[in-house]
């Protein structure tokens, strides 16, 4: 699935929300048995992006405070290193504004 249909199906919010929950995962960060680390294609995957949505690997002392904190998922989106995705999520959310 394409960054374009993740965004059609769940909304901006919704993404950065997964975006900010890759941030509190230990486990995705490469803090595994195997120090695997998230790909964005991997992320891609529907069934992964929910998975990552819904906090399952997220690590649980953070998960409540990373969901209901909206300034640090803010501060999550402006660390984005891929600069289309950052536009692109940009101007969906400034089309919702308006």
């Amino acid at each position: 699935m394409s960054i374009k249909e993740q965004l059609k199906e769940y909304g901006v919010d919704e993404v950065l929300k997964a975006i900010g929950l890759i941030k509190s995962s230990n486990f995705l960060k490469g803090g595994n048995a195997r120090g695997w680390i998230i790909t964005f294609d991997w992320f891609l995957k529907p069934s992964n992006f929910v998975k990552v949505l819904e906090g399952n690997y997220s690590d649980k002392a953070d998960y409540k405070s990373k969901l209901t904190n909206k300034q640090n998922l803010q501060g999550v989106y402006k660390s984005v290193d891929n600069k289309d995705l950052e536009a692109m999520l940009e101007n969906k959310r400034k089309n919702k504004e308006v």
